[in-house]
């Protein structure tokens, strides 16, 4: 598989899952399997559901490896030239049991608990060059890294959704999730996720809007040392600010605030579409061309990020000190169905908090929301 953009970036991996069930679908089991470099970077995932009664409830556990690297360099006083290539790797491991019931075709509760380890590896490879420019030795080496982290967490949630999909993405009706999720052990925290979604489905076009809120509250909600921070650059929340996208001209030597700003323990957005089927069939699109459904959809992404401890301005300025400032976005994308079995997006925003940059592209596996 392919990720273009994302909180990690662009990068390759493969992976292998299947599906079992009985004939009733009322017992369903997936494994599933990933790799993505060396074996330590192998992960899988064991899935069980149990369909049969009104209460629903499954089980599953995984072990699923990230990778993520940087270079550094260092000038060393004979003369060679040190390349180093930092690897981190975060390592999750967690099992858990989820339950649902469902009060009607459309509504449900749903219900969940898991234990997780999040482990840490550091390490090195670096490579002396001579003054030519020359590969005269190689190292590698593993660094210490962050102690594992062990907490224990639950879940509620209400969902709903009645909407209707084409062929990219929902043309009707609505979805909301609305869930809280105390998590206990080495990290401390809450979190709260608030997603709303509404479809106004006006023949041929549709105008589609969210609004979410995703943060952590409590006493560890801000510990950087074992916790990212929540990026609101995810190309799937607002386009426009990808990871992959940035570059050092947009930084200065002490800090990049038009990136920083992205970074946070709380996460606010709000979105709008509206979606235009150029490609599709005689009953939804406006040229008959079934093989490959295309919808344009120009958009308009805000949001921000913030702390609990943050200095906030309400200001749209892109130069403005305090980076704890909301972000907007706005330009076109296109979905298209590839022969059923993915949705690529391609997008063309200009993101005015960015005075660096006029207009960014990107590419981004995913259905519209």
């Amino acid at each position: 598989g392919v990720s273009a953009g994302g909180p990690f970036g662009t990068g390759v991996a493969g992976g292998v899952s299947f599906l079992f069930g009985d004939r009733l679908s009322d017992r369903q089991i997936g494994p599933a399997v990933q790799a993505n470099g060396t074996v330590q970077d192998i992960g899988g995932q064991l899935q069980y559901a149990n369909l049969k009664n009104r209460w629903n409830w499954g089980a599953s556990v995984e072990h699923i490896p990230y990778q993520y690297g940087y270079y550094g360099g260092t000038r060393q006083a004979n003369g060679l030239y040190s390349q180093d290539i930092i690897l981190q790797r975060i390592f999750l491991d967690q099992a858990g049991v989820t339950t649902a019931y469902p009060f009607s075709s459309t509504r449900r509760i749903e219900f969940g608990t898991n234990a997780t380890r999040v482990g840490y590896s550091t390490q090195v490879q670096s490579i002396v060059f001579d003054s030519f420019g020359n590969p005269v030795n190689q190292t590698v080496q593993k660094q210490p890294s962050y102690p594992a982290v062990y907490y224990a967490s639950g879940s509620m949630a209400y969902v709903g959704d009645n909407s209707y999909s084409a062929f990219t993405n929902p043309i009707q009706g609505e979805r909301f999730r609305f869930e809280v999720s105390p998590t206990a052990g080495t990290l401390t925290y809450t979190t709260l996720l608030a997603d709303y979604r509404k479809y106004f489905f006006m023949r041929p076009i549709t105008l589609a809007f969210r609004g979410l809120h995703y943060g952590r509250y409590g006493r560890s909600s801000e510990d950087s040392t074992r916790m990212y921070p929540l990026f609101l650059g995810e190309e799937t929340l607002m386009r426009g600010y990808g990871v992959g996208s940035f570059d050092q001209n947009e930084c200065s030597q002490r800090d990049c605030r038009v990136f920083n700003r992205l970074l946070g323990s709380r996460l606010a957005v709000v979105s709008a579409e509206i979606r235009i089927p150029v490609l599709g069939v005689p009953e939804y699109g406006l040229i008959n061309f079934p093989y490959l459904p295309l919808t344009v959809s120009p958009f308009v992404d805000a949001g921000e990020a913030w702390n609990g401890r943050s200095e906030r301005a309400f200001t749209l300025s892109p130069n403005n000190a305090n980076f704890q400032t909301p972000v907007i976005s706005t330009g076109v994308s296109a979905r298209v169905n590839l022969l059923g079995y993915a949705v690529i997006e391609a997008y063309y925003a200009h993101p005015f908090q960015r005075p660096g940059r006029n207009w960014v592209y990107g590419i981004q596996l995913a259905p519209g929301w």
